[in-house]
């Protein structure tokens, strides 16, 4: 039952998983342990009480039956039918003083002391859960800086290697125009053609 509860407990938490519920989950659990703490309080105090009420009742008729062992004395004077009543009636109580003691033990032994271990083990196992949720954050959220970080870096990289490449094939422009007007000055327009198109050739292979 343990291990299923707590199986349950883990698969509420990956379903929320959002950080921004932290403080209602954190309340929520708060609650359900002060609940769980007011509940074995409560049924330890019952039994304290019943158990209190069953010693008085106890006493109560230890007290009376005294007095009836000295009425017995005089039972011959008198019907026996009413003594029959009242001592069934002693019976009766002294019957109902021990189901209160065994109620309240029952009460103490089931409902007061499972309570309180059982809240005493979940505000650990909480508390654990928690600590392991607010590290994993802590990790994710420094990895996606992290990662944001590098992507600035890859950006602004991208970007000065972007302008490198402008300046380069501005220069090449420059180089080219220089020698093709070379080119046109020293050996006509025709030459230059031809020259050119073997140029060109033999880049294409």
């Amino acid at each position: 039952m343990d291990q299923s509860h707590s199986t349950s407990v883990i698969s509420f938490f990956s379903d929320l998983s959002r950080t921004d519920l932290n403080d209602t989950l954190k309340a929520h659990f708060s609650l359900t342990n002060r609940l769980s703490e007011t509940m074995s309080e409560f049924a330890s105090k019952l039994g304290s009480s019943y158990e209190k009420f069953s010693s008085e009742l106890k006493m109560l008729v230890k007290s009376f039956r005294r007095k009836n062992d000295e009425l017995k004395k005089e039972r011959h004077l008198g019907q026996g039918n009413f003594f029959s009543i009242w001592e069934a009636m002693m019976m009766e109580i002294e019957g109902e003083a021990s189901a209160y003691t065994e109620l309240a033990s029952s009460l103490q032994q089931t409902v007061a002391q499972p309570l309180a271990e059982f809240t005493s083990k979940k505000r650990a196992q909480y508390k654990k859960l928690f600590a392991y949720r607010e590290q994993i954050e802590g990790t994710l959220v420094k990895s996606e800086e992290g990662l944001q970080k590098r992507h600035r870096e890859y950006a602004e990289a991208w970007t000065k290697y972007k302008a490198q490449d402008k300046d380069t094939l501005k220069e090449c422009a420059i180089i080219l125009g220089a020698v093709f007007l070379m080119c046109l000055c020293f050996m006509g327009p025709l030459p230059l053609a031809l020259l050119f198109s073997t140029l060109a050739l033999s880049l294409a292979m």
